[in-house]
């Protein structure tokens, strides 16, 4: 079974491309910065709940799994122009 870590899983595109594998039958892995609801429903989805600025957060977290087949960096920070 592959495996792919999708960041910004609480939401959006992510949300969707998540809960998109998780009904392929793949093993998903969710990092965002809030709680995700699919970790309650499905066996195949594993989340992780830290902010991806954090480098040694996202180091510690990587040390949690093995092999990863794909990776989307789907993440975003959202901010006010300045103008």
């Amino acid at each position: 079974m592959k495996t792919i870590l999708i960041t910004g899983t609480t939401s959006g595109l992510g949300l969707i491309l998540a809960n998109s594998y998780i009904q392929k039958g793949w093993n998903v892995i969710g990092i965002s910065r809030s709680e995700s609801i699919l970790q309650h429903y499905y066996a195949n989805y594993r989340h992780f709940q830290i902010d991806i600025s954090d480098y040694k957060e996202v180091e510690n977290v990587f040390k949690e799994f093995g092999v990863i087949d794909v990776l989307v960096n789907n993440a975003a920070e959202i901010g006010r122009a300045h103008v």
